[in-house]
């Protein structure tokens, strides 16, 4: 049972990660070209990715398990960049 739990904690923080550096690519390219929609872009940008990964990827294609909490933790990881964003908007 502990490798198992090991292993979805594994997948969270991968997904968390994803999402933190999809999160860092928009930002800064949004902040450089439009800064008053970056943090919008970003938090749509790497939402709809999350989904996208789960329900395409995962689920049409079959080549995952479509997960719910995948897609929330990959969203999860841009709130950092969201709320450093929201500090260089000051």
């Amino acid at each position: 049972m502990t490798s198992n739990w090991i292993k979805l904690r594994r997948d969270y923080k991968l997904h968390f990660f994803a999402g933190l550096g999809l999160a860092i690519i928009i930002g800064v390219a949004c902040h450089m070209f439009a800064p008053s929609y970056a943090i919008a872009v970003v938090v749509l940008g790497v939402g709809g990715i999350g989904w996208g990964k789960e329900i395409i990827h995962d689920c049409f294609l079959k080549k995952g398990t479509p997960e719910y909490a995948d897609a929330l933790i990959t969203w999860a990881g841009c709130l950092p960049v969201v709320v450093l964003l929201e500090f260089l908007m000051l």
